[in-house]
């Protein structure tokens, strides 16, 4: 599979950049973060031309009072996902009192440049268990009702409640011995093939039973969610990676059988890449 890199990076300064169509272009959410030892996260709302160049940008008023905040090692939300233009899933930890990671969804407004909306997202039938929850794929929405995929071993997806937040695991399953350990990176669907375009990071555990990124997979899913096919791993920039960096795509975009991919590299910088969605479809061996 050729992938091919733009000649520009996204000339903003953070990690985790997320995009959507908007206007004449597109509308993209980027993090920065300072810890020392704890951290405090920004997120910025930036407007990019059709060629990805920055043309404005605005720090997101988090409206603490919209929700309790509590001491934590971490302040702010954290790799934000646009869904639209006004709205997107992140991850937070400020927004409990058990030192845990949370998703939150987040509604926002670009004209007075604030969130007006944050739902704490959890999973009903855990029996007060609390653990850390992250990397929530987003597959749709309907009204008030988002699905979600929750987990590669088993495959999950959950229902959520978007006034209330709570997540209802609606299918699991196993498939033809695929054991997976990969965290969510992003989703479209494709209409031509009815099908839900995944990205995946994989990671093994190394000796201190922590996860390493080693690379990305694509995954494909019907309209019921079943797993249809899975492509062999690969990396975005093969001399960009070792055990002590990752890349992750956390949006993508179809437009005139070119997939727009946005890949933070170890943190530090954001590529897009353009791929040939046919290119990435023919990669992927039905299973």
């Amino acid at each position: 599979m050729e992938i091919k890199k733009l000649i520009r990076k996204i000339d903003f300064k953070g990690y985790s950049f997320s995009f959507k169509p908007f206007k004449n272009g597109y509308i993209g959410s980027i993090r920065q973060s300072f810890c020392n030892p704890d951290c405090y996260n920004s997120a910025y709302i930036l407007q990019l031309d059709k060629n990805f160049n920055v043309l404005s940008s605005y720090l997101l008023n988090e409206n603490v009072n919209l929700l309790p905040r509590f001491q934590n090692w971490s302040r702010g939300i954290e790799d934000s996902r646009l869904l639209d233009d006004k709205s997107l899933l992140c991850v937070s930890v400020d927004t409990n009192p058990h030192w845990k990671t949370e998703m939150a969804y987040v509604e926002f407004s670009n004209e007075e440049q604030i969130i007006t909306k944050i739902v704490r997202l959890y999973v009903d039938g855990e029996n007060g268990i609390v653990k850390n929850e992250k990397n929530w794929l987003f597959l749709n929405k309907t009204d008030d009702t988002m699905h979600l995929l929750y987990s590669y071993n088993p495959f999950q997806i959950i229902s959520v409640d978007l006034n209330t937040g709570k997540g209802t695991i609606i299918k699991s399953y196993n498939k033809n011995n695929i054991n997976l350990n990969s965290h969510g990176g992003y989703c479209i669907y494709i209409n031509e093939i009815n099908k839900y375009l995944v990205i995946v990071r994989n990671f093994v555990k190394n000796k201190n039973n922590h996860d390493e990124f080693i690379n990305s997979s694509w995954l494909l899913f019907d309209d019921e969610y079943e797993l249809c096919g899975i492509s062999k791993p690969f990396l975005f920039e093969p001399d960009e990676v070792n055990l002590h960096g990752y890349q992750m795509c956390m949006s993508l975009h179809l437009e005139n059988e070119i997939l727009y991919s946005a890949v933070t590299i170890n943190e530090s910088i954001v590529n897009i890449y353009e791929l040939n969605i046919n290119e990435v479809l023919n990669s992927i061996e039905i299973v």
